[in-house]
């Protein structure tokens, strides 16, 4: 259990290990993105060019991915709207962890 400034963290290592986690498959997803625009493919439903990713779109699609919120019928059509799904789910991430551990 670690402890900071007198608090006991328990959650803090989980939390941690969720960030990390997403972390290493953002960059996954970038590198499949980067090959693919690299190699001038295109989608494979509409023929159409694929387009390169930031590495917050990463994060977003692999932080999606990880809480099994998936993409869904209702899914943010703005930046602004992906960013603030990242703010929510991080802050559920923080609530479950130093919760229930």
């Amino acid at each position: 259990m670690l402890q900071f400034a007198g608090l006991k963290l328990r959650g803090f290592k989980f939390i941690l290990q969720s960030i990390g986690f997403v972390l290493v498959f953002a960059v996954i997803y970038k590198l499949v993105n980067s090959y693919e625009v690299q190699n001038e493919m295109t989608h494979y439903k509409t023929g159409e060019d694929i387009t390169p990713m930031s590495l917050l779109d990463c994060f977003y699609y692999a932080l999606v991915t990880q809480t099994t919120v998936g993409y869904g019928d209702f899914s943010p059509q703005t930046k602004f709207g992906q960013y603030m799904n990242i703010v929510q789910l991080m802050s559920i991430y923080g609530i479950f962890g130093l919760t229930t551990m």
